[in-house]
């Protein structure tokens, strides 16, 4: 009979993981979305589709990070990476004057 109760919390355990798991992966897979969606947002800009930046997503937080060369153009990154699903943005872009250009 000892054997048949370990049984039962093993599996009320293993139903009570298995919600978790599923929504861990389903965060990883709106996070895959959220990236693809501000890099082709960043892409599609004409002020900053020659920079390289680089789109990190974790639980609906963006960090961008890499160089672009002014200010106004880090902002702007900013601004593309908020979308639906997006709770913050991390700017941890860095300004090298030596990238400015002209759009």
């Amino acid at each position: 009979m000892a054997s048949w109760r370990w049984l039962t919390v093993v599996v009320v355990m293993a139903a009570g993981w298995m919600p978790a798991a599923a929504a861990a992966q389903t965060a990883s897979g709106s996070d895959k979305a959220l990236a693809t969606r501000i890099e082709g947002r960043l892409k599609d800009s004409p002020t900053l589709k020659r920079d390289h930046i680089t789109v990190a997503v974790a639980g609906g937080v963006v960090t961008l990070t890499g160089r672009v060369g002014t200010a106004v153009q880090s902002a702007r990154a900013a601004a593309l990476s908020k979308v639906t699903g997006v709770s913050r943005v991390d700017n941890k872009l860095k300004i090298d004057p030596a990238l400015a250009r002209s759009p």
